[in-house]
């Protein structure tokens, strides 16, 4: 018995010559990978450029702190 579809379905892939239905999961499931390998790669370059700019925000604010006090010290 081929997998579990609708009746429509399961004769569509039997005309097709896959009765159980797997090529056609294996091609889903190969493309849900694809998509998800993609997606972490681009999650992990958001991360990256988020830290990057976090990381040059703090710079630039230690910086302004830094050169605030520097300053006072010398009015003082």
């Amino acid at each position: 018995m081929g997998a579990i579809f609708q009746d429509g379905c399961q004769l569509g892939l039997q005309k097709k010559g896959d009765p159980d239905g797997f090529d056609l999961i294996k091609t889903k499931l190969t493309h849900k990978t694809h998509w998800l390998r993609a997606d972490d790669i681009t999650d992990d370059i958001t991360v990256d450029i988020t830290d990057d700019i976090t990381d040059d925000i703090t710079d630039y604010i230690t910086d302004d702190i830094t050169d605030a006090a520097l300053t006072q010290q010398c009015v003082l």
